[in-house]
């Protein structure tokens, strides 16, 4: 679940999309405030640790949003974490609008998760 990994997420629920799976995620924090928006998930591989999805609906400062999460293994007890986002700016809004708000989104979202894994390992 988003919330659980992202300070900024107060809920993610899944549900039906045209197309496949659909996530609801309401986020109050950033500079944006609160906001509702409707995820699609299009692609999904438990085996390659990736995913893929779009955003199709909400109060956003850019569209056709594609986003793709890996999880890349590493030594032991390591992992890196890799993001890659494609969009354009909405209309009336600019690239660097646009990038700004997906890149203040994941950078909160990074600097939680050292945090996050501390408290969930051992000893």
């Amino acid at each position: 679940m988003l919330q659980a990994w992202h300070p900024w997420v107060t809920a993610s629920r899944l549900e039906p999309a045209a197309g496949g799976v659909g996530r609801r995620v309401t986020i109050v924090g950033g500079a944006a405030g609160h906001r509702e928006l409707t995820e699609r998930l299009v692609s999904f591989d438990a085996a390659a640790r990736e995913y893929a999805y779009m955003i199709v609906a909400g109060p956003v400062p850019f569209a056709d949003y594609l986003g793709r999460f890996r999880v890349i293994p590493g030594a032991p007890g390591t992992c890196a974490f890799e993001f890659h986002a494609r969009f354009r700016p909405a209309p009336g809004k600019t690239e660097a609008e646009a990038a700004e708000r997906v890149r203040t989104f994941y950078e909160a979202d990074l600097e939680n998760l050292p945090a996050l894994f501390a408290a969930r390992s051992p000893g």
